[in-house]
């Protein structure tokens, strides 16, 4: 008897260890629907994504005011800024990417997000997240790589 609850724990106490290591990505997402009019206006690159970004190495060329997300009310864009997907923990920086673009509000599963297409990029679209700021201000966010790292590419209004 002794041998089975010894061999027991000896299992509990490796998977404790073999999940310790494990991360998980945090719940940003807004819970409440982002209404066209809030969107509208120019989006600029948040503080604490240069500190993400310079975390993994990448760091601006300009000021992060320079990075920045134009939506009109009539649902035309212009975009400065880094793509998502072109932002990686080793390798070279990433090119900053300037295109007209068109917007719209989406559905992405169960959260709403702001979906743009790249006008100068045929067939390019790119998708952000809404979350707020402890204070209520609104932010459209990707992710920088793994969700696990809580690392993001946060716009603000400017």
């Amino acid at each position: 008897m002794p041998l089975k609850l010894g061999s027991a724990l000896v299992v509990v106490t490796l998977s404790l260890l073999a999940t310790a290591g494990c991360q998980w990505s945090e719940d940003r997402f807004l819970a409440r629907e982002v209404a066209l009019q809030e969107l509208v206006g120019i989006w600029v690159l948040r503080a604490e994504s240069v500190r993400d970004l310079d975390s993994i190495g990448v760091e601006l060329d300009e000021g992060r005011s320079s990075h920045r997300i134009e939506l009109d009310s009539d649902g035309r864009c212009e975009l400065r800024t880094f793509l998502p997907e072109n932002v990686q923990l080793t390798g070279p920086p990433p090119p900053v990417t300037s295109s007209k673009c068109r917007w719209k509000l989406t559905q992405g599963g169960a959260h709403q997000q702001l979906w743009l297409e790249l006008l100068d990029a045929p067939g390019k679209h790119i998708h952000y997240n809404f979350t707020e700021t402890n204070g209520g201000e609104l932010v459209i966010w990707q992710y920088i790589g793994d969700p696990d790292a809580w690392r993001y590419l946060e716009y603000s209004k400017g």
